[in-house]
């Protein structure tokens, strides 16, 4: 039996699943790595009409979808999978459907204008949602946002971040500029200047949305982890550039290129499925080792602090703040 067609000719597969229990937090994930995926989550009106709930997709070729949210009312829904470029696409991929979380309803605001006002210490239950603010990325995708303020005494502070159906990813603002400074998953610490700070917490993946709890609090610093990255970054001689369990290893035979990865063949399927990353602000980088920038488009490699270690930066705020805290960092380890 051949799959079903849309009117462009792109083929896509439907799934049916039930629910019997109101409020029922879901996430929904899937990967293709031969094509760009999108997939689509629908439910059904009284007349049995299908409605939109949410949809995502990725803009490259083995790229993960997930999203997540709470279904309000017990009934049938669909999952649809289908390709995102060429309607002749076709090919294997991997769906799934689980139980997400459930983290309460966030206070009003959250945009850019209007951030949610935190007091250092506080713990906040809230979600992203499609409604949220955009948040781009250099590959097409969309991330969902949601921007906090909070009054800082000046010095470090980490925020923390947890959430059962993305993985959440937090972000530090210029208060002024609204340019982005730095970013880190689950934690980050940050020496902030006294007065107004602005951050946002977001999602790794694209188009992800679900609750998440988050808490700022005063301390912490004085650890490299901030400027770890993860699997298929590229990465260059320093050993604190990957994340604990990961090593820096050739994308291909010409040793051109490093990146992060558990395994040889890992790092082999970094450069395979496109999923190559670049670093961001605060990551560390050695502009000897790459034919091409190893920071996100826009960054620079520059030796920042005093003990002049290079780092992706963009502004002569990131040299400063990027440069205290490595120094702090490689002080305290």
């Amino acid at each position: 039996m051949s799959d079903p067609v849309f009117q462009d000719g792109r083929h896509f597969d439907r799934y049916v699943f039930n629910t019997t229990q109101p409020n029922q937090p879901y996430v929904i994930t899937v990967q293709a790595p031969s094509f760009a995926v999108q997939s689509a989550l629908f439910g059904s009106d009284a007349q049995q009409q299908p409605f939109l709930i949410q949809g995502a997709y990725v803009g490259m070729p083995g790229g993960q979808v997930q999203y997540s949210g709470i279904l309000a009312q017990p009934g049938q829904y669909t999952i649809q999978v289908f390709p995102g470029g060429d309607p002749a696409t076709t090919g294997d991929y991997r769906l799934s459907l689980g139980e997400g979380g459930n983290g309460g309803t966030c206070p009003m605001g959250g945009t850019l204008e209007n951030p949610i006002s935190l007091q250092v210490g506080q713990s906040v239950n809230c979600e992203l949602t499609s409604t949220d603010v955009q948040l781009p990325d250099p590959n097409g995708g969309i991330h969902f946002g949601k921007f906090f303020t909070f009054q800082a005494p000046g010095g470090p502070h980490t925020t923390t971040a947890t959430a059962q159906g993305f993985t959440p990813v937090i972000q530090v603002f210029d208060p002024t500029t609204n340019q982005l400074i730095t970013s880190n998953v689950n934690t980050l610490t940050f020496d902030f200047p006294a007065g107004r700070a602005l951050i946002a917490i977001t999602s790794q993946e694209v188009q992800a949305t679900g609750p998440f709890t988050m808490q700022v609090g005063v301390g912490g610093g004085g650890n490299l982890e901030a400027f770890q990255v993860g699997e298929c970054f590229l990465c260059g001689v320093f050993v604190e550039m990957c994340k604990p369990g990961l090593q820096c290893l050739a994308v291909d035979v010409t040793n051109a290129f490093r990146a992060c990865a558990a395994t040889q063949n890992d790092a082999f399927i970094c450069a395979a499925d496109g999923t190559l990353e670049r670093g961001q602000v605060c990551n560390l980088c050695d502009p000897t080792l790459f034919a091409t920038p190893s920071c996100a488009f826009g960054l620079q490699c520059v030796p920042v602090g005093n003990n002049q270690i290079p780092a992706c930066v963009q502004t002569q705020l990131d040299v400063e703040q990027c440069g205290n805290l490595i120094d702090a960092a490689l002080q305290n380890n």
